[in-house]
């Protein structure tokens, strides 16, 4: 048995690890940068996963900005239909993103359906509606609009004929408030 130091040869029908120590210690080096290796380990666990987040975060803005979510038209009227309890749609352009850090809304021929009872059959339309809204009032509940664009909008107010419900009030009217 040879015992001389150096790297040896390689037993045959073996094979080579997947982690060699070269593999550990980049992978340790590119997580841990020395001004995080000193610190304790929770905290290094915590800078890990607030990196992860911003990263996600960013990623998420970056889709969204790149194609302006126009994926999301479907989503969208989806949504506000079963939020107003009318039907929403979206005959031409979509766009819903962050730019940069504002909330962009743009739509063109946009449709909110008036209940079956009144006497226009749409009530609301535009030939397009741009929008900006605060993001970070937006996360605490409030609903800031930074700029409205509507062009071509027309809205129908109508009360019924025993002047008991109107157009403009959404959802079941028969419900309790």
């Amino acid at each position: 048995m040879d015992m001389r130091p150096g790297p040896t040869a390689q037993a045959a029908g073996s094979t080579p690890s997947a982690r060699t120590p070269a593999a550990r210690r980049w992978a340790r080096t590119a997580w841990t940068p020395a001004w995080l290796e000193k610190r304790p380990r929770p905290v290094r666990i915590a800078v890990r996963t607030a990196a992860i987040i911003l990263l996600t975060l960013f990623a998420i803005w970056l889709i969204l900005f790149i194609t302006k979510g126009r994926f999301l038209k479907g989503p969208f009227e989806r949504f506000a239909s079963a939020q107003l309890e009318r039907q929403v749609d979206v005959g031409g352009d979509f766009q819903l993103y962050f730019a940069p850090l504002n909330v962009k809304f743009y739509a063109e021929d946009i449709r909110i359906a008036n209940p079956r009872w009144a006497r226009e059959k749409q009530f609301f339309t535009a030939k397009r509606v741009d929008t900006r809204l605060s993001t970070l009032p937006l996360i605490f509940g409030r609903r800031i609009l930074r700029f409205v664009d509507l062009d071509g909008a027309r809205v129908a107010l109508e009360w019924d004929n025993g002047n008991k419900r109107n157009s403009w009030t959404f959802g079941d009217p028969n419900r309790p408030p």
